[in-house]
């Protein structure tokens, strides 16, 4: 098998190369730049993780 060039799929920068390995068709790489523009990306898109619903809060206070 010949050696394979990777390349981040975002940015086309060089990632190195895999010899004798075996991995998903058509898998994608990111390097860590781009994963951390991915991920910030996927944060800010969320709501706030820290709020609580209200019927959550009653049952830990024992109100319910």
């Amino acid at each position: 098998m010949a050696d394979r060039k990777i390349q981040c799929t975002a940015c086309n920068r060089n990632l190195g190369e895999i010899r004798d390995a075996k991995l998903l068709k058509d898998i994608k790489y990111l390097c860590p730049d781009c994963n951390m523009k991915r991920v910030a990306s996927d944060l800010a898109g969320k709501t706030n993780m820290n709020s609580v619903p209200d019927f959550l809060t009653d049952i830990f206070r024992g109100k319910v």
